[in-house]
């Protein structure tokens, strides 16, 4: 058997769609059993969404060439939400999306974060996701297995995050 000479790692995406009445009426079987109303529909679909989306991949796969889409595009797959921004010292997470639940529902689409109290939650994750890392490595040991990145970038993260004492959210005009 002969090795590959060259590999070529392709990022992909598959891309989110916003669903209308007319989505619900979807093609017979599969995109492998049914592949040419499959790629129609699914092009549909993509239209009502998109600028303009490269080809899929292959047919009947629906993934896309991650460097192949336009900023355009890009913009419509981000979907910033739930909206953040900070004013002062205070976090304001604006949660009004028709498509998504979000949680706590008494928030009526706004919460309210003291900025100093979550950058010190956040904190505490980071410790706590630290430990966690150092239970894993312990199992890593024990299956003889080496990981020490894992670890290693975790207490990076939190040496980091204590310097600087940021974690700050760009300020949004409003």
């Amino acid at each position: 058997m002969k090795l590959m000479d060259k590999i070529d790692f392709i990022p992909l995406i598959e891309l989110p769609t916003l669903k209308g009445a007319q989505s619900n009426i979807v093609p017979r079987g599969t995109s492998f059993t049914n592949t040419k109303e499959w790629d129609l529909y699914q092009e549909n679909e993509l239209k009502k969404n998109y600028i303009d989306i490269p080809r899929p991949i292959a047919t009947g796969i629906y993934q896309y060439r991650l460097f192949d889409i336009k900023v355009e595009d890009l913009r419509t797959i981000i979907h910033p939400s739930p909206l953040i921004t900070k004013n002062q010292e205070r976090i304001t997470i604006f949660c009004d999306d028709n498509d998504e639940p979000f949680f706590p529902y008494f928030s009526k689409n706004k919460i309210e974060l003291d900025y100093q109290t979550t950058k010190k939650a956040l904190i505490i994750l980071l410790n706590q996701l630290h430990f966690f890392s150092e239970k894993l490595e312990s199992l890593a040991v024990e299956f003889k297995q080496k990981n020490p990145s894992f670890a290693e970038r975790k207490k990076l993260a939190i040496r980091s995050a204590k310097k600087k004492e940021s974690f700050r959210l760009e300020s949004s005009p409003q």
